[in-house]
């Protein structure tokens, strides 16, 4: 793994085998259910699950946002279908990363200069879950992991969105940041308003 501090920079060491795909994944734990919540279900009533989404926010080199990939259907790959959505996880049910998005280095249009990964949970203000929030950034090719964090550890109230890793062109390879920041957004279409400055404030 990549030992980086949070506004580091290092080389992204992909592995250079076919389409040299990274991902960035996301995990979370199922809601445990207390004894309200079992009578809640017994009556036909839905008990609130811990909903948590990825997303990616593709830059021109000038900080304009040309794309946004996220779990919503209509916005699960890039035009040219070189990052993409692994598909919404509602609850945290399930092995491994709940939801991934996957980015092809290879074959990325030149016009991307950079790419961010956000995490945000819809359904409380802040990542305190019981059990952790795990994301990662790893090499498609061999799951080997760039960088890897609980985000649950350093989350406090009213911050429910988390800006993760900014991914670089730079002298013809890629470089990863380590971002690390927290923010609060209202919705997902707040995301962007908040990351622009968020980015302008750590450019290059």
């Amino acid at each position: 793994m990549t030992h980086i501090l949070p506004g580091e920079r290092a080389p992204l060491c992909v592995t250079k085998e076919a389409k040299q795909r990274i991902y960035a994944g996301l995990s979370w734990p199922p809601r445990q259910l207390g004894l309200l919540d079992k009578m809640q279900e017994f009556a036909g009533l839905t008990a609130p699950q811990h909903n948590l989404d990825l997303s990616c926010y593709l830059f021109s080199q000038a900080g304009q946002v040309l794309e946004i990939i996220d779990q919503r259907e209509a916005f699960a790959q890039s035009q040219d279908g070189h990052v993409y959505h692994s598909g919404d996880n509602q609850d945290g049910h399930g092995h491994g990363d709940r939801e991934q998005i996957s980015a092809e280095l290879k074959n990325l249009p030149n016009a991307i200069h950079s790419f961010v990964f956000v995490a945000r949970i819809e359904t409380a203000d802040n990542f305190k879950v019981p059990g952790p929030v795990q994301i990662k950034l790893a090499d498609g090719y061999t799951d080997r992991e760039f960088l890897s964090l609980d985000i649950s550890l350093n989350s406090t109230a009213n911050n429910n969105t988390y800006v993760f890793c900014r991914i670089l062109r730079s002298d013809g390879s890629w470089v990863l940041e380590n971002i690390d920041r927290y923010l609060h957004t209202d919705s997902y279409d707040d995301i962007e308003d908040a990351l622009t400055p968020l980015l302008l404030s750590i450019q290059a």
